[in-house]
């Protein structure tokens, strides 16, 4: 059976669709923010924060994403962090 476009719920249908791409079309920019990160005994690592300030962890290893997204963490949460040891 065919949804019938011109009435019943076939609006509603649009609706989410719309909020899906406008929460899409934010995401899809630049990164506000950078970060290289490199340690001598090889970790490396990348963040890049959006402009909300979300952190996407770039590595090439495991290691590299753990010691990326622990400086992630520091950098948000440190005083949490210290206050709580």
């Amino acid at each position: 059976m065919r949804a019938n476009p011109s009435g019943g719920l076939w609006p509603l249908f649009l609706v989410p669709v719309a909020m899906a791409l406008a929460g899409c079309a934010g995401t899809s920019g630049t990164p506000h923010s950078s970060t290289q990160l490199a340690r001598q005994d090889g970790y490396k690592a990348e963040i890049r924060r959006t402009a909300m300030g979300v952190p996407h962890i770039k590595a090439d290893d495991w290691g590299g994403a753990g010691y990326g997204y622990g400086y992630a963490q520091a950098q948000d949460d440190l005083c949490t962090l210290a206050d709580a040891s």
